[in-house]
């Protein structure tokens, strides 16, 4: 055994730092170029600090595996020569206007900021484009109608679908999960497909979202929009709606605000995987993606976005994601 692995300290610190380091640097050589030689490192060290410090204090190890390899990245030496179009590619990101919602777990206003899978991920990729325009919270329908329609603006959380196919540009997906049509457990309707769902007196859906749209289309009567999705499980467990869509990831975390016991939600209907995504409005040229689609391949492939579902409930998130960011 040698010395690394004699010290269990020492071990841990070379597996949590040094390996994901050293993954980015064999692997992303080409983006340490095209990021180091765009962003002025006074700039990407300031915006490395704003970052440490809008992180809780438990997230402390997340914080130094991305400031380890942000470094070695940064000692690697003089990059090579620039095209001329990459300082126009990242002048243009850095202008584009983010926005999201307040929709736990995904991305959440708390008294110390925006926090939630989705809000981390991408404030990672917008340290690496030297992005510092913050992002606004807005409802989502709101949202979701000025990315339609201005151009030069973003939006994360969003589930990719083939009805919104062609409405945007896509980067991600940032995350995956699962979405389901969930009952309370002490509610005996009898509902195994969707066929029984379009039976019940209501559904409560996202308004806006991509489950009411595609539930609509199919000819479902009985949705109700919620604009308020977070009082969503309390609107269920009150009786108000039958079944509720939602996501794994999210029901989990209103079960556990309500103080509910882990038995007393059940899924009824699977509904398929949820790709959330950051998308573009369909006017924004694609070289001003690029420098956040690259940005999410370091993010993702040096583990921070896995560590970051992990702690929002999402679990296993070490699927071959980075392939898919071209799509």
């Amino acid at each position: 055994m040698n010395a690394s692995t004699d010290n269990p300290d020492v071990w841990c610190f070379w597996r949590a730092n040094c390996l994901p380091a050293g993954f980015v640097v064999g692997k992303f050589i080409k983006q340490k170029q095209y990021f180091l030689r765009n962003c002025p490192q006074r700039n990407l060290w300031q915006n490395i600090i704003s970052l440490r410090y809008s992180l809780c204090v438990r997230r402390w190890s997340l914080v130094r595996r991305f400031f380890c390899f942000l470094t070695v990245l940064v000692w690697l030496g003089t990059p090579a020569q620039a095209s001329p179009q990459e300082p126009l590619q990242f002048a243009a990101a850095r202008n584009v206007k983010v926005y999201t919602e307040d929709f736990a777990p995904f991305n959440y206003v708390t008294p110390k900021g925006l926090a939630g899978a989705g809000a981390e991920i991408v404030r990672a990729m917008a340290v690496l484009v030297g992005y510092q325009s913050g992002f606004e919270v807005l409802p989502w329908k709101r949202a979701l109608q000025i990315v339609k329609t201005e151009p030069d603006t973003a939006l994360f959380s969003i589930v990719r679908t083939p009805e919104r196919e062609d409405e945007f540009k896509w980067v991600g997906p940032i995350f995956i999960t699962r979405g389901w049509l969930y009952r309370m457990a002490d509610n005996k309707i009898d509902v195994s497909d969707l066929s029984d769902a379009r039976k019940v007196r209501s559904i409560g859906v996202q308004a806006g979202g991509a489950a009411e749209r595609s539930l609509r289309e199919m000819g479902f009567e009985n949705l109700e929009s919620l604009y308020t999705p977070g009082n969503a499980l309390r609107m269920l467990s009150e009786g108000r709606i039958d079944l509720w869509e939602a996501s794994d990831i999210a029901m989990n975390f209103q079960r556990e605000m309500l103080g509910l016991e882990k038995g007393s939600v059940v899924p009824t209907v699977e509904l398929g995987q949820y790709d959330m995504y950051l998308a573009f409005s369909k006017s924004t040229p694609d070289a001003t993606l690029e420098p956040w689609r690259r940005a999410l391949e370091i993010v993702q492939g040096s583990g921070m976005a896995d560590v970051i579902a992990r702690q929002y409930g999402l679990g296993d998130q070490s699927v071959n994601l980075t392939a898919r960011t071209a799509q």
